[in-house]
């Protein structure tokens, strides 16, 4: 291989590489103006989902186009600010149905299925085959008919949780909150909340069972108050009030 031959495949490379993060890029601009526009919407109908949008952004999406197709979001959001705000936002998981969005390139207008989980949207039901998002007119959604149909979810980090706590009696777990658990990233630490103490303030564990107190705005969110369960319960036998001391600045 010629080093002329070579500079020019690793430059037609280079060009191909960011030609595909550059579509990448505005295909993620299209669908944060597509989800805008939906939130919009619907805002008056799930005042929630408008304002869970405010304190989330969109990390990434993927368009799936196998049995089913739709493009899939994922949101992130600061930590600190979800220990705050968790309360607030509802587990359910639910498709709504009677969405319209006008095609400028079919000059009619085609439906979109939404599924929302946790107050945002998770899926937007949409052929982008036949429909690509820079056909679809964004001011110009409808709706009609709406029709919402809860889907069952299960919370796997409930899961996690019952294994981590798997040795308390089935009286010390009544002292626990498991059904709204949610795990946390706090500097490369998974943490799992299990009590709920109001104002964004947690008492979690991690996987090995060590037990954390959480204040979502303290110089340090989380602190280790117990190497395992078995401390902490002999300290902690249901009343919260027990716990104050963890949470004194």
């Amino acid at each position: 291989m010629s080093s002329n031959f070579l500079i020019s495949f690793l430059g037609n490379y280079f060009k191909l590489d960011c030609f595909m993060i550059f579509r990448k890029r505005k295909f993620k601009r299209n669908v944060q103006k597509l989800e805008k526009s939906l939130v919009d919407k619907l805002g008056s109908q799930f005042p929630n989902l408008k304002e869970n949008s405010k304190n989330w952004e969109l990390a990434s999406c993927n368009y799936f186009n196998h049995q089913e197709k739709f493009i899939l979001l994922l949101h992130q959001i600061n930590p600190e600010v979800l220990l705050k705000i968790k309360a607030k936002i509802t587990s359910d998981k639910y498709e709504v149905k009677g969405i319209q969005i006008f095609n400028t390139k079919s000059n009619k207008s085609i439906e979109i299925i939404l599924v929302i989980t946790n107050d945002l949207i998770q899926q937007i039901k949409i052929d982008l085959d036949n429909n690509p998002l820079r056909a679809l007119d964004f001011n110009k959604i409808e709706i009609d008919n709406i029709l919402i149909e809860k889907i069952k979810i299960e919370n796997t980090d409930i899961q996690i949780v019952r294994r981590i706590l798997k040795n308390i009696t089935k009286e010390e777990s009544n002292y626990f909150d498991f059904n709204n658990t949610i795990e946390i990233e706090i500097e490369n630490l998974f943490l799992y909340t299990v009590i709920d103490m109001q104002d964004g303030n947690y008492i979690a564990v991690d996987k090995k069972g060590q037990v954390y107190r959480l204040i979502h705005d303290h110089e340090k969110r989380a602190k280790r108050i117990a190497n395992d369960i078995s401390i902490f319960l002999s300290n902690y036998s249901g009343d919260k009030k027990d716990l104050e001391n963890y949470f004194e600045y």
